[in-house]
C-alpha cells in the first residue's frame, strides 16, 4: 500500500511542543479508540497521518479523515478515524492496551 499524508516529524515541527511532551496521543472520531506513541516512536521517518491510500482519498472504512500509519508496529497501533492529536507528558493506555496488548508493539 502506498500512503500519503503528513509525517509526524512535520507535525512536531509545526506544533513545537513543550519539553515536557514525551508522548503523542491520538483519538478516533468514534470515541472508542485511542493510541499513544512516544515521541521517539512517532518521529520515525515512516510514521504519518495518512489521508490517501494508493493515491485515492481514504474511504471511511480505511480510516477517513486521517489514519495513523506506523509501519514498524503491529496493525493495532495504526488507529483509524483520527480527529484529535494531543502532546502529553505520560503515555495513556490505548484501547488495545486496555485489552491486554503490549504498548511496545514492534515486530
Amino acid at each position: 500500500m502506498e500512503w500519503e499524508g503528513i509525517h509526524i516529524r512535520e507535525l512536531v515541527s509545526l506544533v513545537n511542543p513543550t519539553s515536557e511532551a514525551s508522548f503523542i496521543t491520538f483519538y478516533s472520531a468514534d470515541g472508542v479508540y485511542t493510541e499513544s506513541l512516544s515521541l521517539k516512536e512517532a518521529m520515525e521517518s515512516d510514521v504519518l497521518l495518512a489521508y490517501k491510500m494508493d493515491r485515492q482519498p481514504l474511504r471511511v472504512e480505511q480510516g477517513f479523515p486521517l489514519r495513523l500509519v506506523v509501519p514498524r508496529m503491529y496493525g493495532y497501533k495504526s488507529i483509524k478515524w483520527v480527529n484529535r492529536v494531543e502532546f502529553a507528558s505520560t503515555r495513556i493506555q490505548g484501547y488495545w492496551e486496555q485489552q491486554g496488548y503490549p504498548a511496545e508493539a514492534t515486530f
